[in-house]
């Protein structure tokens, strides 16, 4: 391989970038354990976030880790976008047999005209978030049989909250869910 040739992606023979050096999709990179990135990433956007877990860790089926991530991501945007708040939190509990996902925000910036995010902030925006909003949300809770619950808080701001069963099956494992397992 030639110095020109390296960092080329791998091709096969019908020429569609596959193989270990081909870009990683998006979906792929979605889990939980990137909250902590999404946050920082947003944090260009002029939002502090703070994240916190509890409970014990533990692998999860791809889509509920799919679906908390990106439920996380359409939150957090649209704090940006529509809040007036200067932070944000997401707490991410892991219960014996459910995951409870919590996006909130205070409110709290002065109030005053917004003129619109700088451009290093709409380009953070735009890579955060999906476009699909609260439906999209919800949809994505109901697909896992999960709920989606976001309103404004009695004491400002605003929050978002999501809960997962945890019972469903990892792929490729074919025993019933057990008490043993998660589920119940």
């Amino acid at each position: 391989m030639t110095g020109a040739d390296e960092g080329a992606p791998v091709r096969d023979g019908a020429g569609n970038g596959e193989g270990p050096a081909a870009p990683v999709p998006d979906d792929l990179l979605a889990r939980i354990d990137r909250i902590p990135a999404l946050a920082e990433h947003l944090e260009v956007a002029g939002l502090r976030v703070t994240v916190r877990f509890s409970g014990e860790r533990r692998p999860l089926h791809p889509g509920v880790e799919l679906c908390a991530y990106r439920v996380v991501q359409e939150a957090l945007t649209n704090v940006v976008k529509h809040a007036a708040a200067a932070a944000a939190e997401v707490t991410v509990a892991y219960r014996d047999h459910e995951l409870d996902v919590t996006v909130l925000d205070r409110g709290g910036r002065a109030p005053g005209p917004r003129t619109g995010p700088a451009p290093a902030v709409g380009e953070a925006v735009r890579q955060a978030g999906s476009g699909h909003g609260l439906i999209g949300m919800r949809e994505r809770a109901k697909i896992w049989h999960g709920t989606l619950t976001a309103g404004p808080r009695p004491e400002g701001g605003f929050e978002v909250r999501l809960r997962l069963p945890l019972g469903q099956q990892l792929p490729g494992d074919h025993r019933p869910p057990g008490p043993d397992r998660g589920s119940g």
